[in-house]
C-alpha cells in the first residue's frame, strides 16, 4: 500500500470592516488668556450609535480633555501658541480627529474678588459688600473712564458704591463698573471697587466664573 499523501488545507480569511466613521468638528482657531479659566466643549459623532472616547495632543500647559465627553477645561499657564490635534474614537475602533491652533496669552489685568456679609437681614434682604481688586498687569497704564463687566451667579440689587464708581445697572446678574472720572490705572498697581449688594437668601460664596473683561479684555482671575 502506497503511503497516503498529506492534504492542503487551504482557508480563506477575509478582513471584515465596521464600516463606522467618526466625525469631529473643528472648534476653530483658539486664543485664550493666561490663568483665566477654559472651558471648550468639542463636538463629535459617528455613524454608529457607539460611546465615543477623546483624547488630545498638543494641549497647552494646564488643559486637559474629559476622555468621556470631550470638554477641554482648566487654566492655561504659559503664554505661547500651540497645535492641538484632538480625536474622538469609537467602540469598534473608528477614529476621527481635527487639527486647530490655541494662542495663550499675556492678561492685561488680573482680578481678586470677596463679599462678606455687611449686617443682619433685614426685611428679609441679606446685604453682602462685594470687594473686587483690579491690578493692571501689563507694561502700559490702563487710562481712565475703564469699564469693568462681570456676572453675579444670581440677581442682585445694588445699594450703594462706597468708591464712587458708576455701576449699572442696579438690579442683575450681569453688571459694569465704569470709572468716570479720567483715574487710569498704571501699571503694576491696584484699584479696588467696593459695592454693597442685596439679595433676598445668602448668595453663593464662590465668584462670578470666568466673567471679568476690561474694556473688552478679558482678565485672568
Amino acid at each position: 500500500m502506497e503511503p497516503s499523501s498529506p492534504t492542503l488545507h487551504v482557508f480563506a480569511i477575509s478582513a471584515v470592516t465596521t464600516g463606522d466613521t467618526v466625525t469631529v468638528t473643528n472648534p476653530g482657531g483658539q486664543t485664550s488668556v493666561a490663568g483665566t479659566p477654559v472651558n471648550l466643549q468639542i463636538q463629535a459623532s459617528g455613524s454608529a450609535p457607539q460611546t465615543l472616547t477623546y483624547s488630545a495632543r498638543g494641549l497647552p500647559a494646564g488643559l486637559s480633555i474629559n476622555s468621556g465627553t470631550g470638554l477641554i477645561s482648566g487654566k492655561p499657564t504659559t503664554v505661547g501658541a500651540s497645535t492641538v490635534t484632538v480625536a474622538a474614537t469609537d467602540t469598534a475602533g473608528a477614529t476621527g480627529s481635527v487639527t486647530f491652533t490655541w494662542a495663550v496669552v499675556a492678561p492685561v489685568c488680573r482680578v481678586t474678588y470677596k463679599q462678606a456679609q455687611y449686617h443682619k437681614p433685614v426685611l428679609g434682604y441679606r446685604f453682602y459688600l462685594v470687594m473686587i481688586d483690579i491690578t493692571n498687569t501689563g507694561n502700559a497704564a490702563i487710562p481712565g473712564r475703564w469699564n469693568l463687566k462681570f456676572t453675579f451667579n444670581e440677581e442682585r440689587g445694588i445699594v450703594r458704591n462706597p468708591n464712587g464708581y458708576v455701576v449699572s445697572p442696579t438690579t442683575g446678574r450681569n453688571m459694569t463698573v465704569t470709572e468716570d472720572k479720567g483715574v487710569g490705572i498704571s501699571s503694576n498697581s491696584t484699584v479696588n471697587v467696593s459695592i454693597l449688594t442685596y439679595y433676598p437668601t445668602t448668595p453663593t460664596s464662590t465668584p462670578p466664573a470666568a466673567s471679568f473683561e476690561l474694556n473688552g479684555k478679558r482678565c485672568a482671575s
